[in-house]
């Protein structure tokens, strides 16, 4: 992860904050809050599946902009990037729901 948050502090030049969080920190620091300070966070799928799940984070599929997942070739039916695109799908799916509240997912 500290690799893919070089690259963005690298490319985007010092004109976003960039944050990055782990199972190391993640009780320390609530993904909530780094959300909302800062432009990018560089997590773990489990990490999300978590705070998701977690009815206290304040985190909700729709705070996030954009998702990029990393190495998902390596993806199985019961791996975190799964679970987070069943409830992206599922959020999609529900009727009058609205396609730009969602991240986008670049294919």
């Amino acid at each position: 992860m500290l690799q893919q948050k070089e690259r963005f502090e690298y490319f985007l030049n010092g004109k976003y904050r960039v944050a990055e969080i782990s199972g190391g920190v993640a009780a320390e620091v609530p993904l909530q809050f780094l959300l909302t300070n800062n432009d990018v966070v560089v997590l773990t799928a489990q990490i999300l599946v978590n705070a998701l799940k977690d009815k206290n984070s304040g985190v909700r599929l729709t705070d996030i902009t954009l998702l990029i997942f990393d190495e998902c070739h390596h993806t199985n039916k019961d791996h975190p990037y799964n679970k987070i695109m069943e409830r992206y799908m599922t959020l999609k799916k529900q009727p009058g729901a609205k396609p730009n509240s969602l991240p986008q997912v670049p294919v």
